[in-house]
Order: structure tokens, then C-alpha cells, then sequence
């Protein structure tokens, strides 16, 4: 009996079985098997050595998920551990155990991202697309997105004269004596504090891209116009686009609800290129060029040669440290038209964080600032405008010394004193001081100093709300010792998406 060659089997089984047979009938008939059923026993070993290793991967896998299983449940035990310590630690001290709103709010107080604002220095890893919190992909593209920002509604009243209607404008407080000085008091709702975002990632045969845009309805002009805040793309450890000046420590702002910001806050946005480096370590590089546009008195200002920023630091275990350095070449033309007259400038800055030991969720926070023509970075000079340098009566640029500092201290509430629904309840406080360098030949009316001091309580009754209420006080003192002083209240609610 000959089997055909072209016979087919989908199975071992019918293999095997077909081999059986054919074997059978060839002993019955005293033959010896032909090369067809040899090449079938042939088959028949392969597939069973196949079935061998296929057996032995199997068992290996078996016993490598006995093993993560474990892992997991000695891992599941010790966080039930420490969850039951905590909750003991919170019962001694009259504490109710952290709810899910709690830690989420705790999350995102914690952000280096406070307000919404990215961080230009985002490591490569989370540029990834789809894999960023909330980001949705686009079906059939390699792009995912993310739609972000927040509604806020603020009240400001002004007991005093302070020339600006719904923030707190330390340099522009009036001294006493001056016309403006006597208009009366004011109060102002308003929505334009509001932002709109859009994160975009890309996956790409060469690595990620991410574009960010981010706005708000704070444009000049007096009405809500739309006003661009960020719009920069990244590509590994490269920014191009308008964000947060290099200089800017964003981990240490605390949180206050005046949109101004602090007197003595380096808190810039401009265009620029920027090459930074996170390590495993934790240490932070970041090296810049970024637009000058310099702020000038008794002339224009002329971008010509950008800035030089170099910004390094580190995160620890209780906080933070950062450092930077600020070289300017500052370019202007004098009033009524003449030749462009240079000044070099430069400027320094460090700044940090430091978490409380009794309470890790109470937090120090500082920046200390001085140089030559460094004003137009630091807030309150840049808001007054023309404090970089002067013309001097001969016609030559001078940049203007400047010095800013501030501390702040943010203490959060525990709730057996003020009640277990309010465990999200928080205040800071923060006190700056500004100083400009006059010169002799400047005008009596020239910026001199502004002091600021604030205090707020917010409370967050879920993660995506903010309320908040804050008494702000300021002063402004000029050149010849007139000063001025200024109140406000703010009461802001903020709704986050």
C-alpha cells in the first residue's frame, strides 16, 4: 500500500494517526516503509520537539506570573501598612483619613505646573503622544491632544487709589500729593483672568514633538481681547517659541490670587531658543537666547542682540535650589532721533524651596535677584516700564541697578481646627521688596522702591475648584522720598479643566 504525496494533514493528531496506519499496513503486507511515511515521521519529530518547547515556555511564564503575583501581594500588604499608619497618625492627631479628593488636590498643588502654566523643561519621556494625562488620539493620525485651562471669576475692591482696576500694581500707587491720589475708591468684576489650552504630541520616526498654545482674554486695549501667553514647540531637549523666561522658577511662586503676581517675582513670558537637560539625578540645566526688547527712559529701546541665560538647579528630597545668570547688550536710540547708543548689563538670580519637617505640606519659598539693567525681568519694573537704563545728559546709556527679593510661607490648616470638611484649607503669606538705583541726574518722580505684602485663605472642596479670599498691601516710595500707600481685597473662584 503507497500512500499519494499529495495527501495533506491540519493536524498532529491525524498525522500521527495517518502514520499509525500506514506502518500497519506496510508490516501486514512484509514491506518496508517507503520515503513518503519517513518524510511524515520526520514531520511528526518536529512537531513533537515544538510541542516540548512550547510546554517548557509555558511553564516558565507560569512560574514568572506565581512570582509577580506574589510581588504584587507583599507589595498590596505593605502600602495597607502604611495606609493604616497614616490613618492611626491622623486619629491621634483628631485628622480624618485623606479622602480621594484630598489627595487629588494635594497632586495638584504638588505640580511644578501651577496655574496650568507648562513647563518648557519637561523631560523627553512625557512627550510622548497618548500617554500625557487626558490627552485624546486623533483617529487616524499619530497625533494626541489635550484641552485645558480654567473659568475664573475675581472681585477686586480698592480702599485706595492704586491705578489699576482688577490687579495690584505696586509702582503704580500714587504718592501722596499727586492728583490721582485723591480718586476715589473702586470695585471691579471680572472673567478675562480666564484661559483657554491645547497640548498637541506627536510620535514621529526621529522622537517626539509637542506644541502648546495657551491664552487668556487679558489683551490691552481695556476690553477682554484675547491675549497670547504661550506658544512654543519641543523636540527633545530643544524649545522654540514664546513660554516662561528662562529665568523663571515656577516651583518657587506660591500660591497667591492676585493676577499681578508678586513685586518681586521674576514671572516673564518671551519668544526664544532654548537647549535644557533633567537628569536622573534631578539636577536641572537650561541654557537660553531670548528676546531683549529693552525697557528704556529718555529713549527707545532696539532689539538687537539677545539675551544670554544660563539657569542650573536641583530637586531634593525637602525641596529645591536653582540659580541663574543674566548677560545683556542693551541698545537705544534718544528722544528726538540720534545715533544708537550701547550699555552692557547683566544680572543674577536663586531662588528654592523648602519643605516644612513637622508638615510637608507647608512649604518656604524664596527669590533674591540683583544686577545692572536688570528691570525690565523682574514684575513690578516691567509693569511700570523704562527702568532697564536712562539716557544721561550727555546722551550715554546707563543701565539702572535693581535688586528683588521675596519669601513666602504657606501653612495648611488642619482640619481639628477648622473642621473636617474644610481639609483642604490653606493661606500664605508673602512679602517683596523692590530697589532701583537712582541716579543723580534722574527726576525727583523716579521709581525708588516698592514694598508689597499679601495673605489669603483658600480652600479647594474638590480638586477642580478654587476659593479664595486675599488682603494685598503695597507701597510705593520715589526718588525724593514721596510715597504713596494702597489695600486691596481680592475674592476669586476658579473652576479647572
Amino acid at each position: 500500500m503507497q500512500m499519494s504525496k499529495h495527501m495533506r494533514f491540519s493536524t498532529l493528531p491525524g498525522l500521527a494517526l495517518a502514520l499509525a496506519i500506514a506502518l500497519t499496513a506496510s508490516a501486514a503486507m512484509g514491506q518496508p516503509a517507503t520515503p513518503e511515511l519517513a518524510e511524515v515521521q520526520q514531520i511528526l519529530d518536529r512537531q513533537q520537539s515544538l510541542i516540548e518547547t512550547q510546554s517548557e515556555a509555558i511553564r516558565q511564564q507560569r512560574e514568572q506570573i506565581e512570582i509577580q503575583a506574589q510581588q504584587l501581594e507583599e507589595q498590596h500588604q505593605l502600602l495597607r501598612g502604611m495606609q493604616a499608619r497614616l490613618d492611626e497618625l491622623a486619629a491621634q492627631q483628631g485628622q480624618l483619613a485623606p479622602s480621594e479628593e484630598d489627595i487629588a488636590v494635594r497632586e495638584r498643588l504638588a505640580r511644578v505646573e501651577e496655574e496650568l502654566d507648562s513647563p518648557p523643561d519637561a523631560p523627553e519621556d512625557v512627550l510622548r503622544a497618548g500617554e500625557f494625562p487626558g490627552s485624546i488620539r486623533i483617529p487616524g493620525t499619530n497625533l494626541a491632544g489635550q484641552l485645558g485651562g480654567f473659568v475664573r471669576l475675581g472681585y477686586v475692591y480698592n480702599t485706595d487709589p492704586i491705578g489699576s482696576d482688577d490687579r495690584f500694581v505696586v509702582g503704580s500707587i500714587p504718592v501722596e500729593g499727586t492728583e490721582t491720589a485723591e480718586e476715589a475708591r473702586r470695585s471691579t468684576f471680572s472673567a478675562k483672568r480666564s484661559r483657554l489650552s491645547l497640548d498637541m504630541r506627536m510620535d514621529s520616526s526621529v522622537g517626539q514633538f509637542r506644541a502648546f498654545l495657551e491664552g487668556d482674554f487679558a489683551g490691552d486695549g481695556g476690553t477682554d481681547n484675547y491675549r497670547l501667553r504661550h506658544a512654543y514647540g519641543q523636540f527633545r531637549e530643544f524649545l522654540i517659541g514664546q513660554t516662561w523666561s528662562n529665568l523663571v522658577d515656577r516651583q518657587a511662586v506660591p500660591e497667591y490670587l492676585d493676577f499681578e503676581g508678586l513685586n518681586a517675582q521674576i514671572n516673564f513670558r518671551q519668544a526664544g531658543l532654548r537647549w535644557s537637560r533633567v537628569t536622573e539625578s534631578g539636577r536641572r540645566l537650561a541654557i537660553s537666547l531670548e528676546d531683549p526688547a529693552p525697557e528704556i527712559t529718555g529713549g527707545q529701546g532696539v532689539s538687537l542682540v539677545p539675551d544670554f541665560i544660563a539657569r542650573a538647579g536641583r530637586d531634593y528630597p525637602w525641596g529645591h535650589m536653582r540659580g541663574g545668570i543674566l548677560i545683556r547688550d542693551l541698545v537705544g536710540e534718544p528722544e528726538g532721533g540720534g545715533k544708537r547708543v550701547r550699555a552692557s548689563a547683566w544680572g543674577m538670580t536663586t531662588s528654592g524651596s523648602v519643605l516644612m519637617p513637622w508638615n510637608q505640606r507647608d512649604s518656604f519659598r524664596f527669590q533674591v535677584s540683583y544686577g545692572d539693567g536688570l528691570g525690565r525681568y523682574l514684575n513690578d519694573l516691567d509693569s511700570v516700564g523704562g527702568q532697564d537704563a536712562v539716557f544721561d545728559p550727555q546722551g550715554r546709556l546707563r543701565a539702572l541697578p535693581a535688586f528683588g527679593g521675596y519669601v513666602s510661607f504657606q501653612h495648611f490648616w488642619k482640619s481639628r481646627l477648622v473642621g473636617s470638611w474644610l481639609h483642604n484649607l490653606r493661606s500664605t503669606f508673602v512679602y517683596g521688596v523692590v530697589n532701583v538705583t537712582n541716579l543723580d541726574f534722574q527726576p525727583p518722580d523716579s521709581y525708588d522702591r516698592t514694598l508689597r505684602a499679601s495673605f489669603n485663605v483658600i480652600w479647594s472642596p474638590i480638586s477642580s475648584i478654587d476659593l479664595g479670599l486675599e488682603y494685598l498691601w503695597g507701597e510705593r516710595r520715589n526718588k525724593d522720598r514721596a510715597r504713596g500707600r494702597a489695600q486691596q481685597i481680592q475674592a476669586v473662584a476658579t473652576f479647572r479643566f
